[in-house]
């Protein structure tokens, strides 16, 4: 059986924990769990990163190229049009030069 459950949330990345339970074919009572940690894009970033392998770091670097501060404007966007305040939510990222972002941003506003 498998079952997944949410772990936690840092941004850009939401967690998931997996967890596999097998079961011997002629011993149900002995069972092994093997657990794996996987990722997946905050929706607000989806396209701008990939999800993140635990166990292989060449992944972390290409997380690592969404700079801090770019981050910082895609939530603070997020926030304000959540609440309504789209001329701040406009403000955080009128800055931003990335037609990536821009598109991305434009599908979210839309839905």
């Amino acid at each position: 059986t498998r079952s997944v459950e949410h772990v936690g949330i840092v941004a850009p990345h939401l967690l998931f924990i997996e967890r596999h339970k097998r079961t011997n074919g002629a011993h149900l009572s002995s069972s092994s769990t093997t657990s794996t940690l996987s990722t997946v894009p905050l929706r607000d970033f989806a396209g701008l990163i990939s999800p993140l392998s635990c166990n292989n770091s060449s992944d972390n670097v290409e997380a690592s190229l969404l700079s801090p501060s770019l981050k910082s404007s895609i939530l603070s966007f997020s926030y304000h049009l959540t609440i309504g305040n789209t001329e701040e939510a406009y403000r955080a990222l009128k800055h931003v030069k990335s037609p990536q972002v821009w598109e991305n941003m434009a599908k979210l506003c839309i839905k």
